[in-house]
């Protein structure tokens, strides 16, 4: 049996997914969703400096990684710890740290390792530097293969199905296993959003039966599009349906960190906020490239791209918005460092949460709230206000290079005041 979360309050809204979730997690006491801080790109000099303004508002790490199985084999068969360290990127200063990994490949049709035997061994590690909670390894069911070339010469891809829901269940079924022996941590059972919708349904009928109700959404670079948010909409409806819904916490990361962006748009759209309106208690990192817009180009030089990245989000319409559109010069120099830009962002984001958090405990509902943000409005003529929110009102229950000087700025002079 799976170390379960105890639940002590569950507050769910009437028409979304949008909850709160009341428990104790890594010995902190979580009574609103958070963005998880991930420090895959951070060092531990900035986390210190700011470490004031990360104690208000983020309370969790997160070390995220997609694992090929060469990288499990060589952690294998390596005897020095520093070498074991790096290659499962840890950070021994992030604390509590959430190890959130992927395997790029199935583990019980693999090349190079025996089975899931050498799996153990891989596993034996993980717990090893996992603190706060057991999340088993996502496993990719499908990859992309290089198929020729378009006709302007770009490689042209096709994805190819390597795991089946049978094998994604065996390999989760024997992992909880693995790490449930002599374990005292909470564990979390991952989700693909890679399956179809029936395949997602006799999942979470099987984790109903198994017992599994700490759940990790693995969005794999994807998006909270409306077809993500139906499938997680589905998948969520079968735990409701058999009385379970107030058992679970999800925690959702990898998500593409806005819908669609490019040099060329002073606004684009962002994710973040909009994951914990599709259910998730925990929100982790983002990861990806944007994903430019149908007539938009990808930006191409050096400072265009720095530019690009370098946003700052906004938490009342839910855009990010370009450095150029910032008339404060120290803000913008911030932006353009990447530590500063992620470790700010995610600050601005978790008082946006609080805020989502406060509204909701005073109304009873979020939507209201939802439908003043500008974003949501707006993206795609207010296609993901639709699919957020259902039409049919559901009864709310409870229960290398030398890296620059970084400025000497406090991070909290740049969050938006708080409510109330």
């Amino acid at each position: 049996m799976t170390t379960a979360l105890n639940i002590k309050e569950a507050i769910l809204d009437k028409n979304s997914e949008f909850n709160i979730k009341r428990f104790t997690f890594g010995r902190i006491n979580v009574d609103r969703p958070i963005k998880v801080l991930n420090v895959n790109n951070i060092t531990q000099k900035t986390v210190e400096e700011q470490r004031r303004a990360l104690e208000e508002y983020t309370l969790f790490y997160e070390i995220s990684s997609t694992l090929k199985e060469s990288t499990v084999n060589a952690l294998l068969d390596e005897d020095e710890d520093g070498k074991i360290t790096r290659l499962l990127r840890y950070k021994r200063w992030a604390s509590p740290l959430i190890l959130a990994y992927t395997l790029s490949f199935n583990p019980l049709r693999p090349q190079i390792l025996d089975d899931l035997k050498d799996l153990s061994g891989f596993l034996s590690y993980y717990y090893a530097y996992s603190s706060v909670a057991l999340l088993v390894p996502n496993m990719k069911v499908k990859k992309s293969i290089r198929v020729g070339e378009d006709e302007n010469g770009k490689p042209k891809y096709k994805p190819i199905r390597i795991a089946n829901l049978e094998d994604y269940i065996t390999y989760v079924d024997w992992s909880v296993e693995k790490l449930d022996s002599k374990n005292t941590k909470p564990i979390f059972v991952p989700v693909s959003l890679k399956f179809g919708m029936r395949d997602l349904i006799k999942l979470a009928e099987h984790y109903i039966k198994k017992e599994y109700f700490n759940i990790w959404i693995d969005f794999e670079s994807g998006l909270p599009s409306p077809q993500n948010i139906g499938k997680i909409r589905q998948f969520l409806e079968v735990f409701r349906e058999k009385g379970r819904l107030e058992d679970i916490v999800v925690y959702a990361t990898n998500i593409n960190r806005e819908f669609e962006s490019s040099p060329q748009l002073p606004l684009t759209p962002g994710t973040d906020p909009v994951t914990t309106l599709t259910g998730a208690n925990l929100v982790g990192g983002n990861k990806g490239k944007g994903m430019p817009g149908d007539n938009l180009p990808k930006p191409t030089k050096p400072g265009e791209l720095l530019e690009y990245k370098a946003r700052l989000f906004d938490p009342d319409t839910y855009y990010y918005l370009h450095p150029k559109l910032i008339n404060d010069p120290t803000l913008q120099e911030i932006l353009l460092m990447k530590e500063y830009n992620i470790m700010l962002n995610t600050l601005r984001i978790n008082a946006e949460l609080i805020n989502q958090t406060e509204y909701f405990l005073d109304n009873q509902e979020i939507q209201p709230y939802a439908e003043q943000k500008q974003m949501l409005k707006e993206y795609r003529e207010g296609d993901l206000l639709k699919a957020l929110f259902s039409p049919i009102k559901r009864r709310s229950q409870k229960k290398s290079a030398k890296p620059p000087e970084h400025p000497k700025v406090n991070l909290l002079s740049f969050l938006p005041k708080k409510e109330g």
